[in-house]
């Protein structure tokens, strides 16, 4: 779901450190979000509600701050969101969990946000071909595809290296961003229903795309 290169062996600057001290929620994440087949109608409702969820949360917690350079990306996201799960005949509903009791450090907005874009780059053209090989065209594929300017990565990636790892707001940074982590982890947990025999559950059958 999020790009994230290999971490680096010690942590120098923000964004060593988000990507040292965040590598074992990304990981999580990313293994649970890899059990849906995202070629199948029904994981991909789930992935596209979950992320819908997720990102209602990220949204709710930027209430009230400074715009930051993702504000209205995440916006048009969240509207791509709306209109695939429309076309799939199931439209997004509020989501269910409490709304954040603290907003977002918009740095760790910004890096979840463009992080998951990239990560979603991926997987839309692994979705696409996977859907070729069976003989499907793609479909509601708005948000997945949506266009993403990487300057706006390059841009985040050059203020995090400037930032020393000692900054007094590295920590509240990198906590912040794992609580987005946690909305992703929790909004996927409430759409999934847990099989009741996993060896028999058709998902557990699938090679994830």
């Amino acid at each position: 779901m999020l790009h994230s290169p290999a971490a680096p062996r010690e942590a120098s600057n923000l964004r060593d450190a988000l990507r040292l001290r965040l590598a074992p929620a990304h990981a999580s994440i990313d293994t649970a979000f890899s059990t849906l087949d995202l070629t199948e109608d029904g994981d991909y409702r789930i992935f596209l509600r979950a992320h819908h969820d997720a990102l209602m949360q990220m949204a709710r917690a930027m209430q009230g701050q400074p715009p930051s350079a993702g504000t209205a990306l995440l916006a048009d996201l969240l509207a791509a969101i709306g209109t695939d799960l429309r076309e799939l005949d199931g439209p997004p509903a509020s989501p269910t969990a409490p709304p954040p009791t603290a907003p977002l450090h918009p740095l760790a907005f910004d890096y979840i946000l463009f992080g998951s874009r990239l990560g979603n780059q991926a997987l839309a053209k692994r979705r696409v071909k996977a859907l070729a090989a069976k003989g499907r065209t793609e479909s509601a594929n708005r948000y997945l595809c949506h266009p993403f300017d990487p300057r706006l990565w390059q841009s985040f990636l050059h203020q995090a290296t400037n930032i020393p790892v000692e900054n007094r707001q590295t920590d509240c940074i990198i906590a912040d961003a794992e609580r987005c982590f946690g909305w992703f982890s929790m909004a996927l947990s409430q759409h999934v229903t847990p099989p009741t025999d996993p060896q028999h559950h058709p998902r557990a059958q699938k090679a994830p795309l």
